[in-house]
């Protein structure tokens, strides 16, 4: 079965164009490039702060899939939320 792709007009956005989809894709990114040390904290980072954002990085992923962040077509969290600007506009703060 084919899955359908979203029309962007269906996809909440913030003022910049993006979805949840791309918000959540922003936030890995950050997430990686801290956890790579590409990104630094401004106390240097240590390894605590290493081991909680590991943790918060599990803890988004574990968020992102069950909320169907990533998933594409009608399972996607963009086209499932498409009519409730409310929710929506929670989840991209």
């Amino acid at each position: 079965m084919a899955t359908a792709a979203i029309d962007a007009g269906a996809a909440l956005q913030t003022p910049d164009g993006a979805t949840i989809a791309d918000s959540a894709a922003t936030c890995v990114g950050t997430f990686n490039a801290f956890l790579t040390g590409n990104v630094l904290p401004a106390d240097g980072g240590d390894a605590e702060s290493s081991a909680w954002a590991e943790e918060q990085m599990a803890r988004f992923s574990i968020w992102a899939a069950n909320l169907g962040v990533f998933a594409r077509g009608h399972a996607s969290a963009d086209y499932r939320l498409r009519d409730s600007d409310e929710v929506c506009s929670l989840i991209l703060q």
